[in-house]
């Protein structure tokens, strides 16, 4: 290995031990510039309730506090939120793995493959678990 490929090396282990995702009051950094807006992420067609809950299982998978649930915004990647709370660690708080299992506890069949990756913005999963509260 190179010395500089080391040093690169170094600075991300060190960066992974040292890393929070969270301000003192428990905020998530990444969230801390946005206005709390529930307009922000209604859903044309979508009761509040039903965006509601979404909202609240993508906060408890990915350890986000509730009282920044509107800081979320529609455009949202899920995979960009999920790097921007694990920062440089290598191993995953697996929130990916439990927002899949909340999901599958929803009226309906459980998620298929293609469902699954069809998930990509706070939308995508908005719309998902309003069709699934459909299949009541």
């Amino acid at each position: 290995m190179r010395r500089d490929q080391e040093v690169m090396w170094l600075t991300s282990w060190w960066r992974s031990l040292n890393f929070n995702a969270y301000d003192k009051r428990g905020n998530a950094k990444f969230l801390l510039n946005r206005e709390a807006d529930p307009k922000k992420t209604a859903v044309e067609g979508i009761s509040s309730e039903v965006r509601d809950q979404a909202l609240t299982l993508l906060c408890k998978s990915f350890n986000i506090h509730m009282r920044q649930m509107y800081c979320l915004r529609l455009d949202d990647d899920l995979m960009a939120i999920h790097r921007l709370m694990d920062g440089t660690k290598a191993l995953s708080k697996l929130e990916f793995d439990s927002s899949r299992l909340a999901l599958n506890d929803l009226p309906g069949p459980p998620m298929t493959a293609t469902e699954w990756h069809a998930i990509n913005t706070v939308e995508d999963l908005i719309r998902l678990v309003a069709s699934r509260q459909k299949e009541k």
